[in-house]
């Protein structure tokens, strides 16, 4: 068994049809699916001490699935980031255990897009978490400038200082 397999998937709303055109409107979805393996669990990630789904690893989850419902309707050129999340973890998961998140768009702004997230048990449905994720909209290369610009400051900064050090 992998240790970790996600998969991402772009569904259909039953209300209305879409093709990979169709316009980002409230009510499309998103999926993703994962089986829960060992460098999932909150022990190997730090983040408990039971060998359970840790919740970084759901959060990632929840991402994906609005990544899924968002990216193949957006314009070339444009990409989203998620700059919000909530969370409310509800029932553990054991490694093995194969999650399914489902995220739902709720309202799309100029800049943005709000989506709420139900992850269940794939086998029984059972609700784990819910789950609200606010993405911005942004240009892909105006976004990719922005981080090569404070890496470079960063860099800048790093060697300046060294030179101070050395007097």
């Amino acid at each position: 068994m992998p240790e970790d397999s996600s998969a991402l998937q772009s569904q259909q709303s039953p209300q209305s049809p879409q093709s990979p055109q169709s316009p980002l409107e409230p009510g499309v979805t998103g999926e993703a699916v994962m089986t829960v393996g060992e460098i999932d669990l909150a022990t190997a990630l730090g983040s408990g001490d039971v060998a359970v789904l840790g919740t970084p690893r759901l959060v990632a989850l929840a991402e994906e699935a609005t990544v899924a419902a968002v990216a193949p309707r957006l314009p070339a050129g444009r990409t989203s980031v998620g700059v919000h999340v909530e969370i409310d973890h509800l029932t553990p998961s054991a490694a093995g255990d194969e999650v399914r998140a489902t995220a739902t768009v709720e309202s799309v702004g100029e800049r943005d897009v709000e989506l709420t997230i139900e992850v269940a048990d794939a086998r029984s449905g059972e609700l784990l978490a819910r789950a609200r994720v606010r993405r911005a909209i942004v240009d892909r290369e105006r976004f990719l400038g922005r981080l090569e610009t404070r890496l470079e400051t960063r860099l800048e900064s790093s060697h300046q200082a060294r030179l101070e050090e050395r007097g």
